[in-house]
């Protein structure tokens, strides 16, 4: 077999693809005017503001019409795959770091209300259910059968997860996850009485199911039911990974495409890359290519990239790639501006120490008695902890912040605040720092 051993063919196979993509990618970016640029831009920023496009629009034409090119980049610089048909296109996005917790899914009729854990459980089970059901079913078929689950598989009483019906969080938690598979247009509610449903358990909802857009949710290099180990921590790995993945994982070069992979995801998913996150691989590997990379998502993406000695910010001047905007309108926004101003003067003044949360909860009690225009509930005593928590969040989503809980719970304040701490010019008007520390 002139040397090539069967454990080398996936690693040899993936190697010659890669090469073919990539060939096939500069082709078709070789000589294109500016209206195409612009429309390729559009088409990848429609993607990555929303991966699952069902519904008829100028992004779904856009898509359309640049499919080819649009698979070829986000496979060679992302590692992402892309489903083009006539129900739905769907860009199966997996995160650069599968540790991060700070942008989670949030039930679509309630703003920045995330799932609990108990709705994300329901979520997977519903899409369980909802692949072995008809065209029709209703939220009571739902619970019940949810409920059946439950009591049949001891693991969710041993994880303390109770799925029985019979109390209104858990109705709660149930309905927020149908609204986001409604949102996602996995389901269609001909007749809707939700809330009554979660406030009495009598209430009902009629839904119609979209099966090739349920088809196309997983994204998973490997077909949960094609595992066969049974440990946990491994079964995501096969999950994540896949099997022509596993085995050439002793490949350098298909680690190091890996790793490059990894890198632009962040690049494109994450708001700040901190280079003290990364191992001294991905490190030394940015080091070497960060120009390349940073020229190649801003001239796909319209993102600026901003480089500085603490890591790489790909900004986004238009402002719709961005899960929570700073500044933002409403009582919630202004706090969360104020609070990033407050801490950022702390570093700018050399105090690096984390900031207690009880010292920030006195921060936002002092500013709503400051600021009358906030709503009357900023007010009300105790009210300063749940402002302050929900702002925090949303730093900590943009990577403003980092939150610890050890000895005790207090928040690490991050480079890139620098870029929204306030400060007084000469002519004595308010405009934002543009820069990390």
């Amino acid at each position: 077999m002139n040397g090539t051993t069967t454990s080398n063919v996936p690693t040899r196979l993936l190697t010659q693809s890669g090469r073919r993509k990539r060939e096939r990618l500069r082709d078709l970016e070789r000589d294109i005017d500016p209206i195409i640029r612009d429309e390729r831009q559009r088409a990848v920023r429609a993607l990555l503001r929303k991966p699952l496009l069902v519904d008829e629009g100028m992004d779904r034409v856009l898509v359309n019409r640049h499919k080819e090119w649009l698979g070829l980049w986000f496979s060679h610089h992302a590692g992402w795959e892309l489903h083009v048909d006539p129900e739905a296109c769907r860009l199966v996005k997996r995160p650069g770091n599968t540790l991060d917790d700070s942008r989670p899914c949030c039930d679509p009729g309630a703003k920045n209300t995330p799932l609990t854990r108990r709705a994300y459980v329901f979520l997977c089970l519903i899409l369980s259910i909802l692949v072995r059901e008809g065209r029709q079913l209703t939220l009571q078929r739902i619970a019940d059968t949810l409920a059946g689950i439950g009591r049949s598989d001891s693991v969710f009483l041993e994880n303390e997860m109770s799925l029985e019906l019979d109390r209104r969080e858990t109705r709660r938690d149930l309905v927020h996850a149908l609204r986001v598979l409604h949102d996602w247009r996995v389901l269609f509610a001909v007749e809707r009485d939700d809330d009554a449903y979660v406030s009495s358990g009598k209430g009902d909802v009629l839904y119609n199911v979209n099966r090739p857009v349920l088809s196309r949710l997983l994204a998973a290099r490997q077909p949960p039911s094609l595992v066969r180990s049974t440990d946990p921590d491994e079964r995501m790995h096969e999950i994540w990974q896949g099997q022509a993945s596993l085995s050439a994982s002793e490949s350098e070069d298909w680690r190091l495409r890996e790793m490059r992979c990894g890198l632009f995801r962040r690049l494109l998913d994450d708001p700040v890359l901190y280079y003290e996150d990364l191992n001294d691989a991905e490190q030394e590997y940015l080091v070497k290519q960060r120009s390349r990379m940073v020229r190649e998502v801003e001239n796909a993406t319209g993102l600026v990239g901003e480089i500085r000695a603490e890591g790489i910010a790909m900004v986004d001047r238009i402002g719709d790639l961005s899960d929570y905007s700073l500044p933002e309108t409403g009582t919630d926004g202004h706090l969360t501006l104020l609070l990033a101003t407050f801490l950022a003067k702390r570093l700018r003044n050399g105090d690096s120490d984390p900031v207690l949360i009880f010292e920030l909860e006195s921060e936002t009690r002092r500013l709503a008695e400051v600021h009358s225009t906030w709503r009357k509930d900023a007010r009300i005593p105790g009210s300063e902890a749940v402002l302050t928590r929900e702002a925090l969040a949303r730093l900590r989503a943009l990577g403003l912040v980092r939150l610890i809980s050890a000895p005790e719970p207090a928040v690490v304040v991050l480079p890139a605040i620098g870029r929204f701490g306030l400060r007084e010019p000469k002519d004595k008007k308010i405009v934002l720092q543009e820069d990390f520390f």
